[in-house]
């Protein structure tokens, strides 16, 4: 799991309400790297939020893993993992 920037940390017990909607920015060996939330793909790749998970769920387009923030699961999609969507999306004929 990639540790996430101290501003999205919640201290125990501490309600953040952190919007999960909204992107998240990773560090990766020093480096920032911009994240999406799965709504912010669905809406770069052109398919509603629903669409994109049902796709998810038939194992149709391959997904980053599940990452626990602020006490709740989430997938956090890298610029990478939005390509290899979009390519899985065209190879299936969208």
């Amino acid at each position: 799991m990639r540790e996430l920037a101290p501003y999205i940390k919640p201290s125990a017990g501490e309600n953040t309400g952190l919007n999960l909607d909204t992107c998240a920015r990773a560090d990766y060996k020093g480096v920032a790297m911009k994240s999406y939330t799965t709504k912010e793909v669905a809406e770069k790749l052109g398919v509603h939020r629903v669409t994109l998970q049902e796709w998810i769920a038939k194992g149709w387009v391959p997904v980053p893993q599940l990452q626990t923030i602020g006490g709740g699961l989430v997938r956090l999609w890298s610029n990478a993992d939005i390509e290899r969507a979009r390519k899985a999306i065209a190879k299936r004929g969208k």
